[in-house]
C-alpha cells in the first residue's frame, strides 16, 4: 500500500513538474518590426532596398531620433503607391500619415517630382492636433535648384505653421509665422534641408549644419501639411524630393545624425 501510494505521489509530481516546465519553454511568436511593415507594405523592394531601408530605420533609432518622428516618407520607390507609405506608422490611413497624391506628379527611382501646377502630396499632418508652437520640425532632401519668383514650396501648410520655400520671391522657412529667410541662396542648394524649433527662434541647417537662427512670433498651423508645395502656393517646379520628415524639435547632433542617415541611405538604395 504504502508502495502504491509513492508510485501515485512521484507520478503527480512528475506530472506537475512537466506542467511547469512546459509552461517555461512556450515559445511565442515574435511581433514583426514597423521596418517590415513598411517593406511589406511597400511590396516592391529589392533586397539591397530592404537593407538600405531597415538601415535607416534602426540608424535613426540608435541615435534616438525615431520617438521624435511623426512622420518619414522615403520617395524613391517609382511609384504613387510605393512612396505613400510613412515609414514610422505603415498603416494606410488619414491618422497614420499616409500621404494621398494629387494631380500630376512624377515617381520614379530618383524621387519625386511634381509638374510645378497641380502636382502634390497631402500628409494628413495638422500641426495643432499633433504638437505645440515651439515642439517640431521639418527637412527635405533634395536634387535640383528651384528658380526663385512664383511662390512655392517644398513642404508646408499655409503662411503659419510649416513652410519651406519661397514666398513673394523669398526664400524661407517659416515656422509659425516667422517669414524668416534661409540666408540668400542657401535653399537652393542640393541635399539635406532641415528647420527645427525648441523656442521663439528656430533653428536652419544646410546638409546638417547650422546656418541661422532668428525670432519667430505666429500661431501654430490648423490645416494640414502638403509636401511639394505648401497649402495655397503652387508646388515646386524644378527640384525633385526624395525623402521627407515632419518631427517634433532636434538638437543640433539629431540634424547632424539625420544628414548621415540620409546620406548613406540614398547611396544604399540605388545599390
Amino acid at each position: 500500500m504504502k508502495r502504491y501510494f509513492l508510485l501515485l505521489l512521484l507520478s503527480f509530481s512528475m506530472l506537475a513538474f512537466g506542467q511547469r516546465r512546459g509552461t517555461c519553454i512556450t515559445v511565442v511568436e515574435p511581433t514583426v518590426s514597423g521596418v517590415q511593415n513598411y517593406i511589406d507594405n511597400v511590396a516592391i523592394l529589392t533586397t539591397n532596398q530592404q537593407t538600405a531601408v531597415t538601415n535607416l530605420y534602426n540608424s535613426l533609432d540608435t541615435d534616438g531620433i525615431l520617438p521624435k518622428l511623426f512622420a518619414l516618407y522615403p520617395l524613391v520607390w517609382g511609384t504613387a503607391t510605393a512612396n505613400k507609405w510613412n515609414l514610422v506608422n505603415p498603416l494606410d490611413t488619414d491618422a497614420a500619415f499616409r500621404i494621398t497624391w494629387s494631380g500630376t506628379v512624377t515617381h520614379n527611382a530618383t524621387g519625386v517630382k511634381s509638374d510645378g501646377t497641380t502636382g502634390y502630396g497631402d500628409t494628413h499632418w495638422i500641426p495643432s492636433n499633433e504638437t505645440t508652437i515651439n515642439d517640431f520640425a521639418f527637412g527635405v532632401y533634395k536634387t535640383g535648384t528651384e528658380a526663385n519668383g512664383t511662390s512655392r514650396g517644398y513642404i508646408g501648410n499655409g503662411y503659419n505653421g510649416t513652410v519651406m520655400g519661397w514666398i513673394a520671391d523669398a526664400e524661407i522657412a517659416e515656422m509659425a509665422g516667422s517669414n524668416d529667410k534661409f540666408p540668400a541662396g542657401q535653399l537652393q542648394q542640393e541635399g539635406f534641408l532641415c528647420a527645427t524649433r525648441d523656442s521663439t527662434t528656430p533653428s536652419y541647417y544646410i546638409n546638417g549644419v547650422y546656418q541661422a537662427n532668428k525670432y519667430s512670433n505666429g500661431s501654430i498651423a490648423t490645416n494640414s501639411t502638403n509636401i511639394l508645395r505648401y497649402t495655397g502656393g503652387l508646388p515646386i517646379l524644378e527640384s525633385e524630393l526624395k525623402l521627407i520628415f515632419i518631427s517634433r524639435a532636434l538638437t543640433e547632433t539629431d540634424v547632424a545624425n539625420i544628414n548621415t542617415a540620409f546620406n548613406t541611405f540614398i547611396a544604399e538604395y540605388q545599390l
